[in-house]
């Protein structure tokens, strides 16, 4: 076991999911993988930096994202406490879910560069977009149905556009595009089992 072996595993394009399914290796192992390379090899503490760490992540976004909305730092604050402190948090570190977990953390950058997307001028937009799709892509890895949420969200805005933002198509075809080719060939396989996206990375206790 361990970090090679989850290198392995990953680099192989295998996983071994029910009696020998052919289906890719979930790109959060390479996130994992890569972390724990970083922090001597050791796997479980990769994982439990992931899982224990989504607290103060989360709080550290949503107080960077909180600087569009309010000025004063006390407010920004408070409102990224209560974020970093809300149920989900807790419930996904008690249970292992680091799909979860690595998701809340992310979510207020996702939102953040979204809302810069909707906003901009078209060439700080388009880099709102790269962000945004980066970004989706990373808590796809561990969470599948966030792909899915955000393609549909940009669905919806390029339909609406001419109502409230001026989305571009091609801005909207970046956060969609983006996780579809940085996950594949995961994310082909997420097209032919839909039932997929239902999943995320987690422990079993």
């Amino acid at each position: 076991d361990g970090v090679s072996s989850l290198w392995s595993e990953y680099l192989a394009g295998f996983h071994a999911t029910g009696l020998g399914s052919g289906a890719s290796a979930p790109p959060y192992l390479a996130v994992i993988a890569l972390l724990a390379t970083v922090l001597g090899g050791q796997v479980w503490l990769a994982v439990d930096v992931l899982l224990l760490g989504c607290v103060p992540l989360a709080g550290i976004t949503a107080y960077l994202a909180a600087r569009r909305l309010v000025t004063a730092m006390s407010a920004r604050v408070l409102l990224a406490a209560s974020y970093a402190l809300l149920p989900v948090a807790i419930g996904a570190v008690a249970a292992g879910r680091i799909g979860t977990a690595v998701t809340f953390a992310i979510l207020p950058a996702i939102a953040v560069n979204a809302g810069r997307m909707l906003t901009s001028a078209p060439r700080a937009a388009q880099r709102a977009a790269w962000a945004t799709g980066l970004l989706v892509a990373l808590a796809a890895a561990f969470t599948p149905l966030v792909w899915l949420a955000a393609a549909l969200l940009t669905a919806v805005a390029v339909i609406v556009r001419r109502w409230l933002w001026p989305v571009r198509r091609v801005d909207a075809a970046i956060v969609v595009g983006t996780p579809f080719l940085l996950l594949f060939p995961w994310s082909v396989h997420l097209l032919a089992s839909p039932s997929a996206l239902l999943g995320e990375a987690g422990l079993p206790l």
